[in-house]
């Protein structure tokens, strides 16, 4: 939904702009997510890209439109179609309004650029509620307009009775404090069916809730089941108490049942343990500047500076790096391998190289570590490359093997192999979907998951990459598997993006070969830095303040 919603913000604002380029002499060409401005500034012809980002979707406008709607529908008398329509309606207008949003921050560039950025940039966003309160009281206002068909007006709300007017409500405590003992009663009984649902209908049927480690979507969608039947069977058996009962009562009996509500879930939180936020873990080594140039048979010639902030802020995270990589073994080094270089206004970039004839044995690696987050969603190729304007070639998932003479099995971790490190010297863990070979005799190799990705440009220009993440000990292929692999009761968590690129080579089958060869060299070192998630949960890492490692 948000990349969909990516590309009509994207779509909405280059038509916007267009269509008003007769009074602002700005045009837009859109080529991914990234519109292209061309436009006219004290005489001289300017040409800027702008990027429709993921986060500039509308995904929270979306969030906070349907609230405006819902309460412009709910704070004035309506007929339940009209405050249906009300609400419908406020998904269109929100990604309309979003659009419009993106579009005038192309139309500051006629003004200063810079006021497409930062602050105001958040600013110009809050003032577009503006408009959409108007769209959305210009829809109640028609809404309230419409005629039946056969020319009588439409049945406004029936008047409201003395008994309920707003005029005349007095707080009356008694009534309210029988409220709020029907309200805790009911969620008393609420809780304790759930209880019982969690902890042994749903395992006898074979379903492990959310609170039974990794979040379980049947699970999860089972207590939601439960929820709303338990909250319809609570309001219908007040309802059948009470009969009648005065808005006193039911004012006392919602509070009653929020005050139970928020009890019973703070409750559950603390029973069970769980952490729903996570905190942060420190490298043991920092990637940028400690990871070794030499790994394995693999060399690095070179690493591109640090980016941008606001390109470093669209990451995520300040952990990371670029680097290219020869293989040595192949008799390539960083004598006979000359890497072209050209400057950008970011610094030294690499334009070309040249001294390599043999495909995939030059590799670009980009490494990214986040920490103490669920939700932020990694740049994966296959995100990114469609938003600059490629389209899909291929996606798949694949299982690398990865092998070098010092892997052995780790007698303490089933799942783990024990291999050294080359720059660091100890004894690292990596992880393993899979063992293969005789754990016995101690020579043994792992299968780790991966995404292979193939996107092309409109010349029809292929690219591939393959990337994976390292998830709190885990291998894991895809970015929306990582959201679903933290335990819920783990108290930190980290994930880190591994990327190999090997430039010309574009066959599946051909880079998964040669990145098995690269990720066997550069795995243990990349683990060295990374924290042990053996020792973290043994309670041994990080230290506590003052410790001595």
């Amino acid at each position: 939904i948000a990349s969909r919603m990516q590309n009509f913000a994207a779509h909405g604002a280059t038509l916007l702009i267009n269509l008003a380029s007769s009074l602002t002499d700005m045009d837009a060409n859109l080529k991914g997510s990234t519109i292209h401005l061309d436009y006219m500034v004290n005489g001289q012809f300017m040409s800027e890209p702008m990027n429709v980002a993921e986060a500039c979707g509308g995904m929270r406008m979306l969030m906070a439109f349907l609230a405006l709607g819902v309460a412009l529908a709910f704070l004035f008398p309506r007929q339940w179609w009209q405050r249906l329509i009300m609400v419908a309606l406020a998904a269109p207008i929100a990604i309309f309004v979003n659009a419009l949003r993106v579009a005038v921050l192309g139309w500051l560039h006629l003004i200063d650029k810079t006021l497409s950025q930062g602050d105001f940039h958040v600013f110009v966003g809050m003032l577009m509620l503006i408009p959409a309160a108007g769209l959305l009281m210009l829809v109640g206002w028609c809404l309230e307009k419409v005629v039946i068909i056969e020319g009588k007006p439409a049945r406004g709300p029936a008047p409201l009775p003395f008994d309920n007017d707003p005029e005349q409500v007095h707080l009356e405590p008694k009534p309210i404090a029988h409220g709020l003992g029907v309200g805790l009663v009911a969620l008393a009984v609420f809780a304790a069916v759930e209880v019982v649902f969690l902890q042994s209908i749903l395992p006898a049927l074979g379903i492990s809730t959310v609170f039974a480690g990794k979040f379980n979507l049947v699970g999860a969608l089972s207590q939601l089941a439960l929820h709303l039947t338990l909250a319809v069977g609570v309001w219908l058996a007040v309802r059948m108490i009470l009969r009648k009962p005065r808005k006193m009562v039911v004012f006392g009996s919602a509070c009653g049942m929020l005050l139970a509500g928020l009890l019973t879930h703070a409750a559950i939180i603390q029973y069970t343990g769980i952490a729903l936020s996570k905190l942060p873990l420190d490298l043991r080594h920092p990637i940028a500047l400690e990871f070794p140039d030499q790994a394995g048979d693999w060399q690095r010639v070179h690493q591109d500076p640090k980016l941008s902030k606001d390109v470093e802020s669209e990451l995520g995270t300040k952990d990371y790096f670029n680097s290219y990589y020869v293989n040595n073994a192949k008799g390539y080094n960083k004598d006979n391998v000359v890497v072209h270089k050209e400057m950008t206004p970011f610094g030294e970039r690499l334009a070309g190289w040249s001294g390599i004839d043999e495909p995939g044995q030059f590799a670009k690696v980009h490494i990214a570590y986040y920490t103490g987050m669920l939700d932020t969603v990694p740049h994966v190729p296959d995100k990114c490359w469609i938003v600059a304007g490629q389209q899909l070639v291929y996606r798949e998932p694949h299982l690398l093997t990865l092998s070098r003479d010092n892997y052995r099995a780790d007698p303490q971790h089933p799942n783990h192999v024990l291999t050294e490190s080359t720059k660091f010297g100890t004894d690292v863990r990596l992880p393993a979907r899979k063992l293969l070979g005789d754990a016995s005799t101690g020579q043994v190799s792992i299968q780790i998951p991966a995404i292979i990705f193939s996107g092309a440009d409109p010349d029809g220009n292929v690219t591939t990459a393959l990337y994976l993440f390292l998830a709190n000990g885990e291998a894991i292929a895809s970015s929306h598997e990582v959201r679903l692999s933290f335990n819920l009761k783990d108290k930190y968590s980290y994930y880190c993006k591994v990327e190999v690129m090997f430039p010309g080579v574009v066959e599946p089958a051909e880079v998964q070969r040669y990145a098995e060869d690269l990720l066997s060299d550069l795995m243990p070192e990349i683990m060295a830095c990374l924290p042990d998630w053996t020792e973290v949960q043994a309670g041994t890492y990080p230290l506590p303040a003052g410790a001595q490692p």
